[in-house]
């Protein structure tokens, strides 16, 4: 009886666990279950039932008889079911599938990995356009291959994107049951069912990738100043003959001829931006050597013409300059996506579901942290876009490897700041002019006006809470305020040196100041900090320094670069005359005033130019970054294009050459490199020792 009994109840657990079993995958409840993200009971539920099985099976052992290996195995299913569950199930495949359900998704797969792959082709066709044909050496094809590896966004984020339209669709099919009945007996059948999938997946598929959010979108420049310096070497031969016609003397004479034609401009390419990936690109000037090109013959006059080239080429000598911007990853995932069949805006609540699956099946998902608790709560006041530039705290999340702002990821952290909301750009700008960091400059505006909210902004222009004798100052204009504020901040980081937070705050907002009596003050200190790591840390211009509670040394004569030469500051970076000064200018009077490299490095350009006159450029790298600095106006240059520099080598003399007015060093300092119409420049007093007289 008792036996009977057990195997009773062993038969209903089996029977229960099997019902279970086939229901699982396409009961809605269990798809809604996954599609809400609850992640935590899912890995709950994988874990009960890991440890239950030791214990059934010690239990079965005693009492339950032939359906011992069922209730097993069935538990083994249920256990793989739920797994599926925990990690999306991609592509449906904790289900029961035919051959061709499951070669249609793995299809769907082969299709997103492809036109994933073909996005990044109008970008590689125009960089390979713009310098093939002569005289122009052809772009590095390894060079574009690492641009498209590294630019292509990752095909996880497509292919999530089907997953999680289906989970959340509430009378989920499977796009596959459409195809359940094709033909799979031979190689044939399946050679041709591919192909039949293929074209269907990839046509469904054409609204999708020609969306102008999956367009690779580029800044176009022109290559204005290439020229062709042409020399002519003239050959003549002269005889004298008799009355008969009779050669009796002859004499050859050479003269040799030389101009500089200026060839036509070019369209190139300056930047690109493909979903979350970006790229600046790097160009450099480059002389060919003297090219035979060819000889003419008139009468007795033979000429040899010869062609050097001065080309603007593109960088394809170091890594393709490509980094990932998070909040646009972010921003196309949660709210612009191409929706439709096959994709679908994700809800802030499941993102870090999302995030993960696509990470897991993809080891290229970009790696970031995100405070998804912050997130989502921020996200219930509805502006989603300020909350990602909020809660996205990776390291880096404004600044690219070659330590150049994302200027695009950094405005998108103003977008809910107020009247500070179109003003992003401005504070970049006020930052680099004045030498300051722009996150704490950002951070304090933040901080001091509400986000952009406050009165003193409002009515008074005034985003720092600046103090006057009368109380908070008046501006004209918002520019005006930050302005002053910017200047206020680089008297007290860089001339009072309070180059940590906590200094800083002791200054400009005292605790205990008389003007203070609620001792707002005291809260100065941690909210600028807590906003400065919600704006991604400290960068000092993108590059870290100090730890990560506060602090922010500068890095005035920290011996990455050392001083060129001797002699004062008489002009400093920044506008002068009506228009932007790239450097510093140091003058001093006399006869063979040295300069030097301030940075190990490579010549990347020596030669006299009519406004720089004598230049010598040098590109460095310094502890994994790439720079380029600028010695013009030199009387003399010691270097040629290719030597190899050391830190403190001669490289020439002051001079008066080029547009100069005075003997001087004109020295500039670009990120990562030199750039026409300079953009990449940085003040140089930020890298180097003010020089000695």
């Amino acid at each position: 009886m008792n036996n009977n009994n057990s195997q009773d109840i062993g038969k209903q657990t089996a029977d229960q666990l099997g019902q279970i079993g086939k229901s699982a995958v396409k009961n809605k409840n269990v798809r809604r279950f996954a599609a809400k993200g609850l992640k935590a009971t899912a890995k709950f539920l994988k874990f009960f039932i890991s440890k239950l099985i030791p214990a059934l099976i010690k239990t079965v052992l005693s009492f339950i008889g032939p359906y011992l290996l069922i209730i097993i195995v069935l538990i083994v299913l249920l256990l793989i079911v739920i797994d599926g569950v925990a990690s999306f199930d991609f592509f449906q495949m904790g289900g029961e599938r035919n051959k061709a359900e499951e070669l249609f998704d793995n299809t769907i797969k082969t299709v997103v990995v492809d036109r994933t792959e073909q996005l990044a082709e109008p970008l590689t066709s125009q960089i390979r356009g713009q310098q093939d044909e002569f005289p122009y050496p052809p772009v590095s094809e390894a060079w574009l291959q690492k641009l498209t590896d590294k630019i292509t966004p990752s095909w996880a984020m497509t292919g999530i994107l089907y997953s999680y339209k289906n989970l959340k669709h509430v009378n989920y099919r499977p796009w596959h049951k459409d195809f359940s009945n094709t033909a799979m007996e031979t190689s044939g059948d399946q050679n041709a069912a591919r192909t039949n999938f293929y074209n269907v997946i990839n046509k469904e598929y054409d609204y999708y990738f020609n969306h102008p959010s999956m367009q690779v979108q580029m800044t176009m420049g022109q290559s204005s100043g290439e020229k062709v310096d042409i020399r002519e070497e003239t050959t003549c031969t002269y005889e004298e003959l008799d009355e008969e016609g009779n050669v009796i003397d002859s004499r050859t004479e050479t003269t040799t001829k030389t101009r500089t034609e200026p060839l036509p401009s070019r369209e190139i390419v300056l930047d690109a931006t493909l979903l979350y990936s970006e790229a600046e690109f790097a160009y450099y000037w480059h002389d060919t050597e003297w090219i035979d090109s060819g000889e003419t013959a008139s009468e007795n006059c033979n000429t040899k013409t010869f062609k050097k080239y001065h080309l603007y080429l593109i960088d394809d000598g170091s890594d393709p300059p490509v980094t990932h911007d998070v909040n646009r990853l972010l921003s196309f995932l949660l709210i612009d996506n191409p929706q439709g069949k096959l994709a679908r805006l994700v809800k802030v609540k499941d993102l870090e579901y999302v995030i993960d699956m696509a990470q897991s099946i993809d080891e290229n998902f970009p790696k970031f942290t995100i405070d998804y608790k912050g997130l989502k709560s921020c996200a219930k006041g509805g502006n989603i876009s300020m909350c990602i530039g909020q809660f996205v705290t990776s390291i880096g999340a404004f600044c690219s490897p070659d330590k150049e702002i994302n200027e695009s990821s950094w405005n998108s952290t103003f977008a809910g700041a107020g009247v500070l909301s179109s003003y992003g750009s401005v504070v970049l700008e006020k930052a680099k002019k004045h030498g300051i960091d722009p996150v704490i400059f950002a951070a304090i505006a933040f901080h001091e006006s509400g986000f952009g909210s406050s009165p003193a902004i409002k009515e008074k222009n005034n985003p720092g809470g600046l103090m006057g004798k009368n109380g908070l100052m008046i501006f004209s204009t918002l520019d005006d305020g930050l302005e002053s504020m910017a200047r206020t901040l680089h008297n007290r980081i860089i001339n009072d040196g309070l180059t940590t937070i906590e200094k800083l705050g002791s200054k400009y907002a005292p605790v205990g100041a008389s003007n203070d009596p609620t001792d707002l003050n005291s809260h100065w200190v941690p909210n600028v900090s807590k906003i400065v790591a919600q704006l991604g840390g400290l960068t000092m211009n993108c590059e870290s320094y100090g730890d990560h509670n506060g602090g922010f040394p500068l890095p005035v004569g920290d011996e990455t670069f050392m001083t060129p030469s001797v002699g004062r500051i008489s002009s400093n970076y920044g506008p002068r005359w009506g228009r932007m000064h790239y450097g510093v200018d140091i003058a001093k009077k006399g006869a063979g005033v040295p300069i030097v490299a301030a940075a190990d490095g490579e010549v990347s350009r020596s030669r006299r130019e009519s406004s720089y006159g004598n230049v010598v450029f040098i590109r460095h790298n310094i502890n994994g970054n790439t720079y380029e600095t600028v010695y013009a106006h030199m009387s003399e240059r010691k270097v040629t294009l290719g030597d190899k520099v050391t830190k403190g080598q001669l490289i020439g003399f002051m001079g008066n050459t080029g547009n100069s007015t005075g003997q001087h060093l004109h020295f500039e300092i670009h990120r990562p490199f030199y750039k026409y119409q300079p953009s990449n420049s940085v003040n140089p007093l930020l890298y180097i020792a003010p020089p000695s007289p």
